[in-house]
């Protein structure tokens, strides 16, 4: 069990920096997660409801779990396992890096998982273990609050490199997911958006015929700026835009909103697995769920 520390802006519309300080259970980060499905939607959505008895479940289930798999963390910190949450100490990047024996599952060759990397906006890339299928649930939650139905096409506008021979023809997009879940049915890669391929670009998007765009934020308004200056209209409705990975300001959520006449919803996540944050009304106020991780706000 480790605590993982990462800074976000989560409260967009007031633009108010705030430490965020998640704790995750790991493979080195497991996450022993609970599908929103299997809470009331009702509650998820509702900023003041009561999840204290559900995430006092999910974390009993992950502290009984740390304690048989990270003997060597419990060694190193004179702990039985049988300490509360409160109790355990927080634990920094470096020292998963410095001790990664302590960090990893005895029971890692039992569980599927792969090796993850951070995008090191921190300064240095950070890599762990992982355990799979930790996303996928409260990302499809996220699409049910959005309206998502079977059926529906999604466009992922994302940071993807496109070989040069697809380039050359004009073609900045691919195949992500036939289920179009969980982050869309189709890559389309910002690399390569300038004035000139701008309508190649809004080509393809009427070709599919999306109910949903997601991806950066700086793209998306991007994409929205030259239907504005270029009077594009599809005919065929925006259902919803995620926007995701990047900090997002009013100014463009109001423009993005307003070019694709739709609303605009946000996703908030990282690599380590410990935090899935979602805005879910016009207040765009991010809601972190307590059926994902556990979040503490402290003062440094």
């Amino acid at each position: 069990m480790i605590k993982i520390k990462n800074e976000r802006q989560v409260d967009t519309m007031k633009k108010n920096v705030i430490h965020i300080f998640a704790v995750a259970f790991a493979l080195v980060c497991m996450s022993l997660i609970c599908s929103p499905q299997e809470a009331d939607a009702k509650k998820m959505n509702n900023p003041n409801a009561d999840f204290t008895q559900e995430e006092a479940h999910q974390q009993k289930r992950m502290l009984k779990y740390a304690k048989k798999a990270y003997p060597e963390f419990l060694k190193h910190y004179h702990m039985t396992g049988d300490e509360p949450l409160s109790e355990y100490p927080l634990i920094s990047k470096s020292d998963i890096r410095e001790h990664p024996e302590m960090f990893t599952s005895r029971y890692i060759d039992r569980v599927e998982s792969h090796h993850a990397t951070t995008g090191g906006s921190t300064g240095t890339p950070f890599g762990f273990e992982i355990s799979a299928n930790h996303d996928p649930v409260h990302q499809e939650f996220l699409w049910d609050i959005m309206g998502y139905q079977k059926g529906d096409k999604i466009i992922c506008v994302n940071g993807a490199s496109i070989p040069k021979e697809k380039t050359e023809k004009n073609i900045y997009y691919y195949d992500l997911s036939p289920t179009q879940l969980p982050c869309g049915g189709y890559a389309l890669s910002c690399l390569y958006l300038t004035e000139k391929t701008a309508a190649y670009y809004f080509e393809f998007i009427e070709k599919i015929r999306p109910a949903f765009l997601r991806g950066y934020t700086s793209a998306i308004y991007r994409l929205a700026q030259y239907a504005d200056q270029h009077q594009i209209h599809f005919d065929f409705p925006i259902k919803g835009v995620q926007l995701t990975s990047e900090s997002t300001f009013e100014y463009q959520i109001d423009y993005i909103e307003k070019v694709f006449q739709t609303k605009v919803y946000m996703q908030y996540g990282h690599t380590e697995a410990a935090i899935f944050g979602y805005t879910y009304d016009e207040t765009h106020k991010y809601r972190c769920s307590p059926l994902y991780g556990h979040v503490e706000i402290l003062d440094e």
